[in-house]
C-alpha cells in the first residue's frame, strides 16, 4: 500500500521527518547512556507500559498515525482507541497471558519520546539540577548502580537529560499538538487528524 506522506501538508510532512530523525538520535543516546550507567530493562518488561499514566504529545504520534494509515490499520486502531479510551494502558502494549505486566510494544520503532527516554535520562528537579528518574523495578534491579549515578550527577555527567530532547519539539506544531495527554488520546487525535485529511482528499477527487 503507497504511504500516505505525500497527501500530507507540506508542514506535516516536515514534521515527520523531523520527529523520525529526533527519535534515532535518541535511541544512540540511549545505547551510549546503557553503557555507562549499566542500567537495563529486565527481559520482556512492560510495568511502565501496563499503566494508564503515560503521557505524550499528539504531535509526536504523527508519524506512528502516518504509518498507520498508510498500511490501511486507521480505521482498526481508531476503533481500538475508540473502546479503550484514554483512562486505559496503551493500547498498543500487547502483554503475555501468564504475567500482564511482561509484554511488548507492537509499534516500538515509533514510539514517542517519553517511551524512549524514561529509565534511560535524567530529569530536571526543582532546584534546577538534574536526578535520575527511573521506574521502581528498575531501582530495585539495580540498587548499587542507582547509588553510582547519584554521585555522577554531583560531577556533572555528559548523559542524556529528557529536555535536551523534548525542547526540540517547540515550533514543529501548535501549543495544543505540544500539550502532554494520555497516550491512547493523543494517539486518536492524530489518527482522527491524518484521517480527516485523506477523506478531505478523496471528497475533493470525486468532485
Amino acid at each position: 500500500m503507497p504511504s500516505v506522506l505525500p497527501k500530507l501538508n507540506s508542514s506535516d510532512r516536515s514534521a515527520i521527518r523531523t520527529l523520525v530523525h529526533l527519535y534515532r538520535q535518541v535511541d544512540k543516546e540511549t545505547v551510549h547512556f546503557k553503557k555507562l550507567s549499566k542500567i537495563h530493562c529486565p527481559p520482556l518488561c512492560g510495568y511502565c507500559c501496563a499503566t494508564a499514566d503515560v503521557e505524550t504529545t499528539s504531535l509526536e504520534m504523527l508519524p506512528l498515525a502516518a504509518q498507520l494509515w498508510s498500511e490501511g490499520k486507521g480505521d482498526y486502531w481508531l476503533k481500538k482507541l475508540g473502546a479503550a479510551g484514554s483512562k486505559k494502558r496503551c493500547v498498543f502494549f500487547k502483554p503475555y497471558q501468564r504475567n500482564s505486566k511482561q509484554g511488548r510494544c507492537m509499534v516500538y520503532a515509533l514510539r514517542p519520546l517519553i517511551c524512549r527516554l524514561f529509565g534511560f535520562s535524567f530529569n530536571k528537579n526543582k532546584t534546577g539540577g538534574y536526578a535520575y528518574g527511573g521506574c521502581k523495578i528498575i531501582k530495585k534491579e539495580y540498587p548499587k548502580t542507582i547509588e553510582k549515578m547519584k554521585k555522577m550527577l554531583g560531577q556533572k555527567p555528559q548523559l542524556l537529560k529528557m529536555t535536551d530532547f523534548s525542547m526540540r519539539l517547540f515550533g514543529l506544531g501548535s501549543t495544543m499538538d505540544q500539550k502532554l495527554i494520555p497516550i491512547n488520546q493523543a494517539t486518536k487525535i492524530t489518527l482522527e487528524k491524518v484521517g480527516f485529511i485523506l477523506e478531505k482528499q478523496k471528497s475533493q477527487c470525486k468532485m
